[in-house]
């Protein structure tokens, strides 16, 4: 017989799995281990379902904050590990690969898209994605990532300035 715990969990995992996983996808597009994370959120959710509070707020709100705080983390893991690595962070974290084949002496166009984000950490492609396609301002992506409205802006515009400068790289 599956104890009481056991039969909430598998409850709460086929009910939110879906759920936190189209989250997930729809906040980070480029994340690669959606699934891993998926996993980690739920064990987390279990370990603490002690201390929802229906007070506070719905059980669904509940569960995004902690998806929303647990890939924040994961980022600033990510983020602080590419700084240890080296004193120029952003450019290392940068794979560049040829978005073009030679075919009969011309040159074809790949995959720009994906050449375009690979310029792009995870971190970037979540700032332009949030300021140009959700439309948020920066002192609201400052508050999703915890830092300044500046810092927000500053960081936007040297994205910006990078993909203008590789923007050589590409042909239309």
């Amino acid at each position: 017989m599956i104890g009481k715990d056991q039969a909430t969990q598998k409850i709460l995992y086929n009910k939110y799995q879906k759920i936190i996983n189209d989250f997930i996808l729809s906040k980070y597009p480029l994340n690669k281990f959606t699934d891993d994370d998926v996993s980690e959120i739920l064990i987390k959710i279990f370990n603490k379902l002690n201390t929802y509070n229906p007070i506070k707020s719905k059980f669904k709100s509940w569960i995004f904050t902690i998806t929303k705080n647990h890939m924040i983390d994961k980022w600033r893991e990510e983020s602080n590990m590419t700084t240890k690595m080296s004193s120029n962070s952003f450019n290392d974290t940068i794979t560049i690969s040829s978005p073009m084949i030679m075919t009969d002496s011309i040159f074809e166009y790949v995959d720009s898209t994906n050449y375009v984000l690979s310029l792009l950490t995870p971190k970037d492609y979540t700032f332009l994605r949030m300021k140009y396609l959700e439309g948020y301002d920066y002192n609201e992506i400052g508050i999703e990532f915890n830092l300044t409205s500046t810092t927000v802006s500053n960081r936007i515009n040297y994205i910006k300035s990078k993909l203008k400068k590789n923007k050589s790289e590409i042909l239309y």
